[in-house]
């Protein structure tokens, strides 16, 4: 599911798309693939440990335990997108395609 160029901010430069769009983009993707129900907003992370042997992640909570998920998104950075934080990288500068950060 590729980034929506309409979510992508004009006050970050057009590199970092800014909180409301993170939560748009989310949403969109949610309801393309019949997961919003499966989404935990605001949610407390105590572990998150990775199984290797089927992929998924083993995820203990403040507020719902111990959740299993194929998919961890931690949403957790900086949320100014009119002074986005883009990590110096080697050999970026070779990359060609766009470079988006939130």
């Amino acid at each position: 599911f590729p980034w929506p160029n309409d979510l992508i901010s004009e006050e970050g430069g057009g590199v970092s798309p800014g909180r409301a769009a993170v939560q748009e983009y989310l949403r969109r993707y949610g309801e393309k693939h019949g997961v919003l129900d499966r989404i935990r907003y605001d949610c407390e992370v105590k572990t998150a440990i990775r199984n290797d042997m089927d992929d998924s992640w083993a995820i203990d909570t403040v507020q719902y335990g111990v959740l299993t998920a194929d998919i961890l998104i931690m949403a957790i950075g900086n949320n100014d997108s009119s002074n986005p934080i883009i990590p110096q990288l080697p050999n970026r500068e070779l990359y060609r395609g766009q470079i988006l950060h939130s």
